[in-house]
């Protein structure tokens, strides 16, 4: 991994919010990795006026090797737009990423390049995301090309390995097909195949089950599962779902309006909710017993406006105050590696 560039930081941002030195202190220094203080914003035209709306606000965390962070929230939370920006899709604003030591905020061309084969994405739609005039060979051996190194076994052969890897076999017959005479799962593992087949030390999976039946779910977390153990790969796998966010994650991180609301281990995290928003969250979760309505104020969505003060969850919370539509809850550590950024929690 050393031919990584080192790239400055960025220069501070001018959106106000949680501070760099607050969310650093959540970091760990030594993960694969670091993510500090993450701004991304975007223009919008009401009228002859235009505004920032700001989907990811002040973001910090890290993820080890090995380890698999679930970034849980609702649509509209900033979770994809994390991921994109992770995966320098997008641009940060401001900010800082840290891959295995480097700085990889700015990074451009070669280094980019180079940074993208460590670092792979699964998308949320495998309707969307494979070009349905391509084969399944076709889809595999684009990376292959791209990212292909001096002592590599010979395209095909890897490609054949891929197959067998995800399960999708006879693999003669799989490499000939085209997307649309696949099932959902049979496209979303050849889309895990093609994030996987250049060997990546990081895998961001978007809410890889989402379009799925409800019999295939398992099947592709227990797949995702099964390279954790045997490839040591690092994900951030992001959801709406907390029930297999506890499943496949060793931590949670739960995100509200752009920002962080919580964080802990999973089973914390959902066994010891202290965010009114978790607490919402797992009560919408199939199976938590909650009959009737939930105890929500408002069904608004969140006030993304780089103008906007006070807690973005405020509108729809139970314990809302006063104090709450005015300042900015700082995410505090309760517990051992419990975060929460709640007046009341």
């Amino acid at each position: 991994m050393a031919d990584r560039m080192h790239e400055p930081p960025l220069p501070a941002s001018g959106v106000s919010g949680v501070g760099l030195a607050e969310g650093a202190s959540r970091v760990d220094a030594s993960a694969l990795v670091q993510v500090h203080d993450l701004v991304v914003q975007f223009p919008v035209s009401s009228g002859l006026r235009r505004q920032m709306i700001v989907p990811v606000d002040h973001v910090s965390f890290h993820v080890k090797k090995g380890e698999v962070l679930s970034v849980v929230g609702e649509s509209g939370s900033g979770k994809t737009t994390v991921a994109r920006a992770l995966i320098r899709v997008l641009r940060p604003d401001s900010g800082r990423l840290v891959f295995d030591g480097k700085d990889v905020t700015r990074v451009r061309g070669e280094a980019l390049k180079r940074y993208r084969r460590h670092v792979q994405m699964v998308f949320q739609d495998p309707y969307g995301s494979l070009n349905p005039v391509q084969t399944v060979e076709q889809h595999l051996m684009l990376p292959l090309r791209i990212h292909r190194r001096p002592g590599d076994p010979p395209i095909s052969q890897q490609l054949d390995e891929m197959l067998q890897v995800v399960g999708l076999t006879p693999i003669e017959e799989t490499r000939r097909k085209y997307p649309h005479e696949l099932s959902g799962g049979q496209r979303q593992r050849v889309a895990i195949a093609r994030a996987l087949a250049v060997h990546p030390d990081l895998l961001i999976a978007d809410e890889p089950i989402s379009m799925l039946d409800v019999s295939i779910r398992a099947e592709i977390l227990e797949l995702l599962n099964q390279f954790k153990r045997t490839l040591g790969l690092s994900y951030v796998y992001i959801t709406h779902d907390l029930a297999s966010a506890r499943y496949f994650g060793d931590r949670i991180m739960v995100m509200y309006g752009g920002r962080v609301m919580e964080e802990a281990s999973a089973a914390e995290a959902v066994e010891n909710p202290l965010h009114p928003y978790t607490r919402l969250l797992l009560a919408a979760t199939p199976g938590s017993g909650v009959t009737g309505g939930l105890p929500e104020t408002s069904s608004r969505p969140p006030n993304l406006l780089s103008d906007r003060t006070g807690c973005p969850f405020a509108d729809r919370c139970p314990l809302v105050a006063d104090e709450c539509r005015v300042h900015t809850p700082e995410l505090r550590r309760l517990g051992d590696g419990h975060y929460v950024a709640c007046h009341f929690a």
